[in-house]
């Protein structure tokens, strides 16, 4: 019965009535996180079909809620995002915190995820954890022979037409911001911003590839058209091994960096809340983390699938040894979650003056 799956899939606080279970589940996300085998067998346990919209930035997404105001429940039930965007979507009254403790999966979540301050409120977390990743530069082992231990990697000229960069002003601008010691890039002066924009723009002569894909980025280093590169995620080591069996390095800047870690949030007002929760807990469900990770890269902050993964031969080894699974404690704690500023619109237009330069 539907009362009984809903028991196996959210565990000990269960849908009291069958016809609670009423779906679609709308959920906003990337694309990158939708698995239609997962969506597929979730459907075929409950009868509740998942509807994927799918959207490219966070300001996208978070722009679709604002503007549909009280009708977002409506529309999405469940949406994604990371780093410091759950707390704005709370601030904004667009989604409501999650009890953890009524979801099966969240059993085996890191205790640092499981705890993650910035996401926390008295209530529960703000989203779901998922899966997590550091900004930092991204080598070629083979052609980039000195390895890298700085931001300048990705601006010096001796490397001039071998750079590639991602044409995202919320990872280039901050990248720009840490290499010249401001180390809070969401607060910025405008004196400052104007250094950032000034530095990118000097540099942009020297980059081959403006990579507006993970794909594109990778596809730079497996043709040989680049050796350097700012990357959004160590994934990409993974990902361009497992394509073409190339081995590329990824280190974290010595002036330090930002990192993401992205989540499922609950839509206030859901149409369908409890068959959104049990999507979230679904799609977490380890085995489930499991073909995430080895679809992407992500090794993800579920600790029973982390064990899974290293079980699963070189691939998931690889996963496991690039995402830094045994040593969360050490490097979490000094990874600042990326922010935006509290105008976006001020980095929107910064990105545009250096593409444009």
């Amino acid at each position: 019965s539907a009362v009984a799956t809903a028991s196996q899939l959210l565990g000990t606080r269960s849908i009291a009535l069958a016809g609670e279970l009423s779906g679609p589940v709308n959920w906003l996300a990337w694309s990158t996180f939708a698995d239609p085998d997962v969506m597929a067998a979730f459907e075929k346990a409950t009868g509740i079909k998942v509807n994927l919209i799918s959207f490219g930035e966070n300001a996208e997404a978070f722009a679709k809620l604002q503007q549909a105001g009280a009708k977002a429940g409506e529309l999405y039930d469940v949406v994604q995002s990371d780093a410091y965007w759950p707390r704005i979507y709370y601030e904004k009254g667009l989604i409501e915190p999650l009890d953890l403790s009524s979801f099966s999966s969240a059993a085996s979540l890191f205790p640092q995820f499981r705890e993650f301050e910035p996401w926390k409120t008295e209530q529960g977390l703000l989203a779901y954890p998922n899966t997590f990743t550091p900004f930092g530069v991204l080598y070629s082992k083979e052609r980039y022979t000195i390895s890298p231990d700085s931001w300048e990697a990705i601006f010096d000229p001796a490397v001039s037409g071998r750079i590639a960069w991602f044409d995202a002003g919320d990872y280039m601008l901050p990248a720009a911001a840490l290499s010249l010691g401001i180390k809070e890039p969401s607060t910025m002066s405008d004196a400052d911003l104007q250094r950032v924009v000034d530095k990118l723009k000097k540099a942009k002569q020297h980059v081959k590839v403006m990579a507006a894909t993970g794909a594109e980025m990778i596809t730079a280093f497996t043709t040989g058209e680049v050796d350097v590169a700012m990357s959004p995620t160590w994934a990409f080591v993974y990902r361009a091994w497992h394509k073409s069996g190339i081995e590329l390095g990824f280190i974290v800047p010595k002036e330090g960096t930002v990192g993401t870690i992205d989540g499922d949030s609950l839509v206030k007002g859901a149409a369908h809340a409890e068959a959104a929760k049990l999507w979230i807990n679904f799609q977490h469900k380890p085995e489930n983390m499991l073909k995430l990770a080895l679809r992407t890269g992500y090794a993800g902050a579920d600790k029973s699938a982390v064990e899974l993964l290293k079980k699963n031969g070189k691939d998931g080894e690889k996963i496991a040894e690039i995402n830094k699974v045994d040593t969360i404690d050490e490097w979490l704690p000094k990874m600042a979650l990326l922010r935006p500023p509290a105008d976006p619109s001020i980095w929107v237009e910064a990105w545009n003056e250096v593409k444009g330069a």
